[in-house]
Order: structure tokens, then sequence, then C-alpha cells
């Protein structure tokens, strides 16, 4: 009728919901990493949907022509009603169960929309575990295969100094540890990138404990001669599949050898945590002794005084002996012999996981300030810089005599 509700189209309705059902199945034998695009009722069909809730009672709707009725029209108006009475009847019903049917399956398209999702998500998550899971065996394999290859014949390491030192497990996996724990090689490789300066024009550097040599790579394409030791020789063969030029020895023994005054810099990463204080010291006079003059040694490891690096870095490594203070490490350098010792901090945490300041229009200004100083205070004890690198260097004029 002219001016009426539009018309529904039912038929279509139930054929659309129909296919969003068979699209829904569809997917269940069909799983893949990322997940389908989400099909939610488009505008169209929402609005349909609601002048279908408004409109179902057709029994209810009124038969007027739009114009003032006579008293003989009234009368087949009314005859028209009783006798359209029983259809209307039933095309209420029928209006009504096709509500209730539609309405239900909308809700069990958006029930099952959200458990799919869920699905998905859980085996995706699943999927990057058992992804984690075979790229450290595949990488414990490729180990296993570089030293069944390479360690027949191998001498072992000289015996260290006789000094106060846990020994290391021989059945502790390093490369496998590291593999899980330490970040990727070029995330360390970011990090490690401004001391290569330190080193600019010096000859026969040494990476104490190069690990998988993050820092020797970088040495290499500065054009800086230089070499790596470590006594794990899993990471020695890791090494030199990269061409990097690395000796399997213990760090001590491989200093010793080394002659007075011919090393170009040392550089340690993520190492004297490893020591007791006893070989602490005898590293650093042991390094100094082996440097030429003005030739620098550069300490990097995890930063006490920060929480969360000890939360997260100190306990984590079961090889670790204690974290060193820098205030402590600046100390045991200069006691050394070593001049021009200073402390570099590094991998600053999140600025967004930091306690706010307190603005001064909420609790004013000298409150505010006050407040704000302990909250900075909190911030360099909890989430200040989680790494830093003591630094010092062989003095120019010092003699091989001064140091012996």
């Amino acid at each position: 009728m002219a001016g009426g509700p539009p018309e529904i189209d039912i038929q279509r309705l139930v054929d659309e919901v129909r296919e969003r059902v068979r699209y829904r199945q569809s997917l269940t034998g069909r799983l893949v990493a990322a997940p389908p695009p989400f099909l939610p009722l488009d505008g169209s069909l929402v609005e349909e949907l609601k002048r279908l809730t408004y409109h179902w009672n057709v029994y209810e709707a009124p038969i007027t022509t739009g114009r003032r009725l006579t008293a003989p029209l009234a009368m087949i108006k009314r005859a028209l009603r009783r006798l359209l009475a029983p259809v209307l009847g039933r095309q209420v019903a029928f209006n009504a169960s096709t509500m209730r049917i539609v309405t239900e399956l909308a809700e069990q398209l958006d029930m099952f929309a959200s458990r799919h999702k869920d699905l998905l998500e859980d085996v995706m998550v699943q999927h990057a575990k058992t992804t984690e899971a075979l790229g450290e065996r595949v990488a414990r394999v490729e180990r296993v295969t570089r030293l069944t290859h390479t360690s027949q014949g191998v001498p072992p390491i000289p015996a260290a100094p006789e000094v106060d030192e846990v020994p290391p497990s021989t059945a502790f996996d390093r490369a496998a540890f590291e593999e899980r724990f330490r970040d990727a090689e070029d995330t360390v490789q970011k990090r490690q990138q401004s001391y290569v300066a330190l080193f600019a024009g010096r000859e026969r550097v040494v990476d104490l404990g190069c690990g998988r040599g993050e820092f020797l790579a970088l040495l290499h394409a500065a054009g800086i001669s230089a070499a790596g030791v470590d006594a794990d020789l899993d990471m020695v063969r890791a090494c030199r599949d990269k061409g990097l030029d690395t000796h399997h020895d213990d760090m001590f023994a491989f200093l010793e050898h080394q002659g007075d005054g011919s090393l170009g810099g040392v550089f340690a990463a993520q190492l004297i945590e490893h020591l007791p204080p006893p070989r602490i010291i005898a590293l650093a006079a042991l390094v100094l002794r082996k440097l030429a003059p003005g030739a620098a040694i550069v300490l990097d490891t995890p930063n006490p005084g920060c929480l969360t690096a000890v939360a997260a870095t100190s306990y984590t490594d079961c090889s670790h002996v204690r974290p060193i203070h820098p205030d402590a490490m600046r100390f045991l350098l200069e006691a050394a012999g070593l001049e021009h010792v200073e402390v570099r901090f590094s991998s600053p945490s999140e600025r967004d996981v930091r306690f706010p300041h307190l603005p001064d229009a909420v609790a004013g200004v000298e409150f505010a300030a006050t407040f704000n100083r302990a909250v900075d205070h909190a911030n360099a004890l909890l989430y200040g810089c989680q790494a830093y690198a003591v630094i010092g260097r062989r003095s120019a004029s010092q003699s091989a005599a001064a140091v012996a």
C-alpha cells in the first residue's frame, strides 16, 4: 500500500543466514595461521531485521484507504477483517516463528564467531610455541653435529690460575641457553655498536667470552682486526662458521700467552657477572699488563642498580655468580691501575612502564615537587638502565715495568 512500511523479503533473510552458517561450518576443517575475515551482519540486513521485529504482527496492521469511510465501507471493512482473521492469525504465527528462528540464528552466528576467534588464537599461540621448540631442537642438532665433527682431537682447555671460582658444569648447554634467553643477534649488536669507536685505529682487539660473536662481527665490519676467545667449543665453532677468528681456550690462559703491551683493546660483554670478585681483580690486572699504551678495556654487564635488570637477567642465568655494582667496578679498574675510568649506562627501560609525575595542579607545587622527586628515585631504582659498561684505559705513557 502507498505510504506503508517497506516490504520485507523473508526468504532473502533466511537464505543469507543459511549461507553464513554454511560458511562458518566450512571453516572447521581448514584453520589457518591467520584468522579469516569475520563476517558480521551487514548494515542492510540489520535494518531489515529491525523492521521485521517491528512489523511481524500483521494482525494489528490497520486496514485503511487513507480516506474517511462511509457507513457501507465501514461495514465492508469489518466483514473483511472477520473473513481475513484466520489467514492473518496463521500469518502472525508464521511471522513470529520466522522472527524467532532468524534471531536465534543471528545470535548463534555471533557465538560461533566468538568461539572460532578464540580457537584460532589458541591454535596460533600453540603454533608459535611449537615453532620455537622446533627451532631450539634444530639448533641443538646443529650444535651436536658441529661438536661431533670437531671434538675429536681437541686438546683440553688449560687449567685456570688457582683462584676461588665455581667451575662450570660440563652438562650445561650454554649455546641452548643463549638461544632461548639471550636477545637476537641484531638486537645485541645495536646495543654494542657504540663501543666500536673505542677501538678505532687499533689492532689485535680481543673479545673475551665472545659467545655468538656479535661484537666480533661489528669489529670486523669496521675494519678492526680482532679475535675472540671462549671456553665453549660450540660457541667457538659457531663463530668460525661465520668467518670470525675465534680461539677455544680459557681466557686467563689465552691472555697469559699474549705479549705484554701487545693488545689494541679488550672487550667483554655479559662476562664479569660469571666471575667471583677475586677473578675479576685478577682479570683487571692481567688485562692492564697486556694492553698497549692508550688502549681500552670495556666490560659490559647487567646493572644491579636497576631492580628490573636484577629480576629479569641476573637470576635467570644459573651460571651467574653475582651482579657487580658500577661503582664497585669503577673502583676495581682504578685500583688495578687503569686510567680515565668511566661508566656508561645502556638499555633504558620503556618509558611507558614508569610511574608518572603528579601534576602541580592536583596537589600544589610544593607537594608535587617533593612527591615527584620520590617518583624519580623509584623509577631509577625499578625502571632505570638495565646494563652498563665500565671503560678504562692504560695510560699512554705507562711503561711495561710499571704494570708488571
